[in-house]
């Protein structure tokens, strides 16, 4: 269950990312896409991925509204919680042959979370 939340908050890491300064490809989003619902139809009882919605981009994007505020407020309770969905986004990243540069980008801000 704890794997299916890491999974699930990298994929709106990947989201957020799609908003960065340094744009994802849209292929390397649908990659990390594929691979999210992949693992947590891999590592999810049947009987819970019938009860599960995956987000929606608007659900996303609204989602990644509030870390873009809690990280310009600095919150540390905030930023501690983020800290594992931030890791598994990037080890995510590092599974998708594009993804290095943004693994990079986003392992550069890991302090950040680190409180």
């Amino acid at each position: 269950m704890k794997h299916c939340f890491f999974t699930l908050a990298a994929w709106l890491i990947l989201v957020h990312l799609s908003n960065a300064p340094a744009q994802i490809p849209a292929d390397l989003l649908e990659q990390a896409t594929q691979l999210g619902e992949q693992l947590a139809r891999e590592h999810l009882p049947a009987d819970l991925l019938d009860q599960f919605e995956f987000p929606s981009p608007e659900m996303w994007n609204d989602f990644w509204g509030n870390v873009t505020s809690t990280l310009e407020s600095g919150s540390l309770e905030d930023l501690a919680w983020m800290k594992p969905a931030v890791e598994s986004a990037i080890e995510m990243l590092r599974l998708v042959p594009v993804g290095a540069p943004y693994a990079d980008w986003l392992e550069q801000r890991l302090d950040y979370f680190d409180m």
